[in-house]
């Protein structure tokens, strides 16, 4: 890639100029075609692969995002002992709001038993507000396999539990969180392990969950 942009026309006018391309580096709209020269006639389709987003334009018309076709994106934490006592992060989003479709601690390490009230929690970055996405519910004993879950509904229901042979079900369109922090909240200190599921999309170019 040139310094000044992937396509310049640097020293001679061009006229009639199509630009049809694909970048993956983030590259900014500003920095894909640049007319030194001036006067150049030109259109460009190109490809942005990091946002997964189409940008159009050209000499009458700046670059700018023309769609964003967002895949669905699932995941799988390494596996994490329960927090004692307190809330631990399961995973953040960045860059714009996110489509959380499903979202679940599949328990690897059997709970101790003991009473355990337990949700999620998402913390917006703009706010510092936090919203429970479920009432609690008692993971007291759960055995291996077990699956914890927020139906990701407007009701907040309380935590859903299931054994891993058993089929659960989810709201029909998932919760939408924008840009902050997603965490697991235990009220009491129960031994036992999970690993965290998700599937999600982004709602902008550049929105992105990782999990912790």
């Amino acid at each position: 890639m040139a310094s000044t942009a992937v396509v310049e026309f640097a020293t001679t006018l061009c006229s009639d100029i199509v630009v049809v391309g694909y970048v993956s580096n983030g590259t900014a709209a500003t920095k894909i075609v640049i007319d030194t020269i001036t006067g150049s006639l030109w259109i460009a389709d190109i490809l942005e692969g990091t946002t997964d987003s189409r940008l159009l334009g050209g000499s009458g018309a700046a670059l700018a995002v023309a769609s964003s076709n967002s895949a669905p994106v699932a995941a799988v934490s390494a596996i994490k002992a329960l927090p004692a006592s307190t809330t631990a992060t399961v995973a953040t989003v960045t860059g714009g709001p996110v489509l959380v479709e499903y979202l679940a601690a599949e328990v690897t390490t059997i709970v101790q038993a003991q009473a355990n009230a337990t949700k999620f929690t998402h913390t917006d970055t703009a706010s510092s507000t936090a919203v429970d996405l479920c009432a609690t519910g008692d993971i007291n004993a759960k055995a291996v396999g077990s699956f914890l879950f927020p139906k990701l509904d407007a009701a907040a229901t309380a935590l859903q539990m299931v054994a891993g042979a058993h089929g659960f079900a989810l709201s029909a369109s998932g919760i939408v969180l924008p840009t902050g922090t997603l965490v697991i909240n235990c009220a009491a200190t129960n031994t036992g392990n999970v690993k965290y599921h998700v599937r999600w999309r982004a709602l902008q170019p550049g929105a992105s969950l990782t999990l912790a």
